[in-house]
This record gives structure tokens, sequence and C-alpha cells, in this order.
């Protein structure tokens, strides 16, 4: 059977149809399925209903927010009081598909399948297609709507606008396709292999939240003392962060001068931070000799503790190369009794609380000499090295999760491609 598929594949790949396979507007398909738009397979659509108005007591509503990864999110939900006419209009059912219809280009399109206990209702900047279930099932028409060349061909019917995104129901529903088996007990089984795939992931994605709850719980405890190690003893010094490290913030060149970028010393951003995590090794962008003499830039060694100032407060990360970075940033170089892990998972730790202390104006900030006037408890140099062994081993259980989890969602994805173009067909 596997050299059969492989076969299939390959023959495809060539732009040859397999036998038993037809050459269709949306791919080759097998000659028993059909090509059905939107608007064949569903009874109606309508939006949602109007702005929410917050209110506890309410029934809860689902936004654009809400719509992750095919599935409902139920995090930071707004409520709504309805008439008992308006809630039986506008309450949504299990199978009930949810499209993004407004929002930015990289938003709009989103889709997700209604599948919640209780009742909810939808905002109206979605809109609510209800499946008619006697020609499709509506979690296969999820997967195959949230495939990557669906959602680039639904983005692709949008009217765009400077900051935003619409998509027409109407335009949708005409011209979107899908292929579509005509026996529902086959797109039955296809949605109940990739349900099971799901749930993989779902049960991942919790241990990985467990294990990152075990070590918030953890750094509560030893960062702080409250929880010594074994064969550790004596009371913790209090010291003020600039007189255990040296700190320096960094500095932009004028991005108007292309001679003071793309040379070869690399310039880390909060975005790079953000998106890299813990560790810096590479940056998005990098500085010239000459835009680091003509701006206020400083370049950091290795093991610098890079502690975002603006914007996403409280952000760390820990040089792995030389760098600079920009004003936005701190650079902090502990001295010989603070080790630079420890100091991160400290500040860490306390990220929420320096968030409270930031200057407010437009947005909260911190400054250079409010960090290093920042008062933090530290132990010996031994036991810190010792309470760091401790984070940096579930650091890479975490990370082993996370890579697992990634596998999953890949062999999930390539699943999904070759289950619903029906390449590989799932027998009774």
């Amino acid at each position: 059977m596997r050299a059969e598929i492989k076969e299939r594949i390959e023959k495809i790949k060539k732009g040859e149809i397999p036998e038993g396979y037809k050459k269709t507007t949306v791919g080759i398909i097998p000659i028993v399925w059909n090509v059905k738009s939107l608007g064949d397979i569903i009874i109606k659509s309508e939006y949602g209903s109007s702005e929410p108005t917050n209110d506890s007591s309410g029934i809860p509503v689902l936004r654009m927010g809400n719509l992750l990864n095919g599935k409902i999110s139920t995090k930071n939900l707004v409520y709504m009081q309805l008439t008992d006419d308006d809630l039986n209009r506008y309450r949504l059912e299990n199978g009930d598909l949810l499209i993004n219809r407004t929002n930015s280009y990289d938003l709009v399109g989103k889709v997700a399948l209604f599948e919640l206990e209780g009742d909810y209702i939808c905002a109206s900047y979605l809109v609510r297609f209800i499946i008619n279930k006697e020609y499709a099932d509506s979690k296969l028409v999820s997967y195959y709507m949230n495939l990557d060349n669906s959602q680039k061909y639904i983005k692709s019917l949008a009217t765009k606008a400077i900051q935003q995104a619409n998509i027409n129901p109407t335009v949708l529903k005409k011209h979107f396709k899908l292929p579509l088996s005509s026996d529902i007990s086959e797109q039955q089984r296809i949605s109940a292999i990739l349900s099971t795939w799901d749930k993989a992931i779902e049960i991942k994605e919790k241990l990985i939240e467990k294990k990152k709850e075990q070590k918030r719980g953890l750094m509560q405890a030893l960062l702080i003392g409250t929880v010594r190690l074994p064969g550790f003893e004596g009371e913790w010094n209090e010291v003020k962060l600039g007189n255990v490290s040296k700190m320096n913030s960094g500095g932009t060149p004028n991005s108007s001068t292309a001679e003071y970028f793309n040379g070869n010393i690399p310039w880390v951003s909060i975005a790079d931070m953000t998106k890299n995590g813990k560790y810096i090794i590479n940056t998005d962008r990098c500085i010239s000799e000459l835009g680091l003499e003509n701006s206020s830039a400083k370049v950091f060694p290795q093991g610098t503790v890079l502690y975002a100032m603006y914007a996403s407060i409280g952000e760390c990360s820990i040089a792995k190369i030389e760098l600079c970075s920009s004003q936005a940033i701190l650079g902090i170089r502990p001295k010989s009794n603070l080790n630079n892990e420890f100091l991160y998972y400290y500040l860490i730790s306390i990220k929420e609380k320096l968030k409270l202390q930031g200057q407010q104006g437009t947005q909260s900030n911190l400054n250079a000499d409010m960090v290093k006037k920042l008062s933090i408890f530290i132990p010996s140099l031994e036991e810190q090295l010792a309470i760091v062994e401790i984070f940096l081993k579930i650091d890479q259980s975490i990370d082993l999760l996370e890579q697992e989890l990634s596998a999953i969602k890949l062999q999930k994805k390539g699943l999904m491609q070759l289950l619903l173009t029906g390449i590989v067909r799932v027998p009774n």
C-alpha cells in the first residue's frame, strides 16, 4: 500500500493523472469525489450580533481573537445581554464554521469550527456558516479551509484597504471550492483520523503548560530563598543591581543613512528578543562600523543580559554572541558575584511586578537609573549556579516537548494534504 501511495504521489508531482483519479479546478482528486463550492454545502450564512456591551452577566461573545488555528479559544471573552429572541437567532451550534470577515490582512479569513458546550454568540465582524450535514462533514470542511493553500486563496478574495481587509461572504460562497467524497461516512472517517492528531497535539500542549507552571512555581520559591536547596544555608544579600553589574543602554544609527546598516555587527531589537527567546545567536539587522561610530550603540560582550525597557517591558535574553542593541534595550554585564543565568531567571520572575513600576506615559517604560536602583537578593555564587542548573534542566525538558509538538504538527499538516485531497483514501 505504501508503495502504491508513493507511486501515486510521484505521478501527481509530475502532472500525471493516476488511475482512478481526475483533474479538476482544485487539483487531482479521486474520480468518485466531487468539487463543491462553499455555497453548495451550506444551509445559510449570517453575520454575528452587534458589538458586545461586556456585561459579565450576559452571553459570552466570540471575537476575532478567539479564532486560533482552526479552534475556538475562550480566553479574553466579552459578554452581552440578549433577549430570548436574539439569543435564539444568534446562538451558535456545534459544527458551525466561523470566519473572520474583516481585520488586518494577516488575520482576515481565519476559520474555526465551533465545538463548545453552552450558549455562545459571535460578534458582527465574524460570519457564521451553517453546514448542510447531509452533504458535508463540517469538521472536514474546517480542516480543508485551514490548509495553507486554502488560506492563501481566501485572502486573495479579500478587498484591501490601508490597514484592513474585508471578505464578502457571498463572494466566498461562490468562489471557494473544495473536493468532497460523495460518501459522507468517508468524510467523517477522514475527520476522525485528523481529530486523533488534534488530540495528540492538545495532550502535548497541556504537558508543556504543566511543565511551565511547575517552573513558574519553582522560580517563585527558589529565586527569593523561600525554598533552599540541600547543602546551602546562610542569609542572602540584598544588593542594588547597579552595584553588582555594569550596564549601558544601546543606540540606533540614523536610519536614513544606508551606510550605517548592513554591516557585520549584529544589532538586536526587542523584536529579536521576543522572536528568539532566551538566547540571541543572530539578529534580523546588522550595523556597520560607521553606524557604530556615529550612534550611541555599544558592543556588548557574549553573556550580556539584554533587558527591554520600552514596549515589551521586562523582556529578557542573553547574548550568545557579541552584539549591540537599540536604545530600548539595556545591556547588563554581571560582576563576579552574580551569575548571568541567575540574573536572567530572576528578572523573568519579577517581570510583571516591574511592569507596574514603569513610568506611565503613552506606554509604560523603565530607564537605566531605575534598573540600577533595583534591589535584588542574591545567595553565594555556588548556590546561584545550583539553582540555575535546576532551571536549565526544566528548560531542556520544555524544549524537548516543544520539539515533539512541532513534529506532531508537521506530521498532521502532511497528513491533511494527503487525506483531504484523496491522495490517500480511508477504507471502511
